[in-house]
């Protein structure tokens, strides 16, 4: 628990403060334009500047222990979908296939570092497999979720709806509407995932390669994020 508090924390806070100078960059290019054109003097840009950095830095930090929150909830979530997975593959694959699928990365690289790159990728593939499966399922639950309350407030709205028009037309048209985004968000989802299970794979193999054992996590956390940037 320790440990994944600290994980999630990390990561919570890393997100914050690369989000927070993303926008910052963004929001003084934004300003330096407008004094340029003439817009605002120097001096007025320089006190919006300290002022957005002051408000948004309070702001974002605020909803610092929300995010852990929900960061942990995933965390635990993802890692109980794994175990449940791992349940489940034990009694219907061979002890072979069960074996790749559990295998610990870090220490495979560690025990055979002079194995080629397709090995290593082969290793990985399999290893993070159900890790993916796992992440893929809970956001897909919570996404599915997300849609359910949703359409629930759109059925508080029916009887307005059915004063509004003569017929069903318009509300059995955003039930569609809504289902056809499901079925688009949640392929998109899948997609996403199983490309990254690909190019962490990858990255964990080239990381095998530079230096087995950290390199190999590095590079796997490094793939993964790299889709999911482009992807999201």
């Amino acid at each position: 628990m320790v440990i994944s508090t600290i994980r999630v924390g990390l990561v919570s806070s890393s997100s914050i403060v690369a989000n927070y100078l993303t926008d910052q960059l963004a929001a003084e290019t934004n300003r330096l334009q407008d004094v340029r054109n003439g817009i605002i003097d120097a001096n007025q840009a320089q006190k919006e500047n300290e002022e957005w950095e002051k408000s948004e830095w309070a702001a974002r930090w605020k909803a610092f222990p929300t995010k852990v929150c929900h960061g942990l909830l995933k965390f635990h979530s993802i890692t109980l979908c794994m175990r449940f997975y791992e349940y489940v593959a034990s009694k219907v694959v061979s002890e072979v296939t069960l074996d790749k699928l559990a295998t610990d990365t870090f220490r495979a690289a560690k025990r055979e570092p002079n194995r080629s790159f397709s090995k290593h990728m082969e290793t990985n593939l399999w290893a993070n497999s159900i890790s993916f499966l796992a992440d893929c399922s809970i956001y897909q639950f919570l996404l599915m979720y997300g849609y359910y309350m949703y359409y629930e407030g759109k059925k508080k709205k029916r009887l307005q709806l059915l004063l509004q028009y003569s017929d069903n037309n318009q509300y059995e048209q955003d039930s569609g509407g809504i289902a056809l985004s499901i079925i688009l968000k949640s392929t998109k989802l899948s997609v996403s995932r199983s490309i990254a299970l690909v190019a962490a794979s990858a990255g964990g193999a080239a990381g095998t390669m530079i230096l087995p054992g950290w390199g190999t996590l590095f590079g796997t956390q490094l793939g993964d994020s790299l889709v999911s940037s482009l992807t999201e």
